[in-house]
């Protein structure tokens, strides 16, 4: 996810290092991000109607699934917990819908092909993949009479 420092911050851990100044703006994995939200260290930057608008458009565009950001689900999930507005976090909701309908299209085309292996999916959308391919799977097997 994307963040903003809202103050100098540095830890050494043995395993990670984590380091960010006051207005400097990096990337973390939502849990890491998330964590230093709490503790007033940093500011996820939340996502935009307008911002999931383009993403559907450049979905729409081209045939194969286009690049979200990292985490974008959760960060759309961050982002309607954080806002006031309830017109605002449906026009949220009600975009990601859309947008996620478009993406399960074409997840559903690479499901049927026997070698599937899709760029730009985001971690719910493997796991959707890898379900669908099973059960459709399943599904033919059934009714060919094989065993299953």
């Amino acid at each position: 996810m994307e963040v903003e420092g809202k103050k100098d911050y540095e830890l050494d851990a043995e395993v990670f290092r984590v380091s960010i100044s006051m207005g400097e703006k990096k990337s973390f994995r939502p849990h890491l991000a998330k964590t230093l939200e709490e503790h007033g260290v940093v500011e996820i930057i939340p996502i935009t109607s307008t911002d999931i608008k383009k993403l559907i458009m450049q979905e729409r565009t081209g045939p194969h699934l286009a690049a979200l950001p990292d985490d974008f689900y959760d960060l759309v999930d961050h982002t309607r917990k954080i806002i006031n507005d309830h017109k605002e976090s449906e026009r949220l909701r009600a975009l990601t819908r859309q947008l996620i309908r478009g993406r399960v299209e074409k997840i559903h085309r690479s499901s049927l092909q026997p070698k599937t292996h899709i760029n730009n999916l985001q971690p719910q959308e493997r796991v959707f993949l890898m379900e669908t391919t099973s059960l459709i799977g399943k599904f033919e097997k059934g009714l060919l009479g094989e065993d299953v």
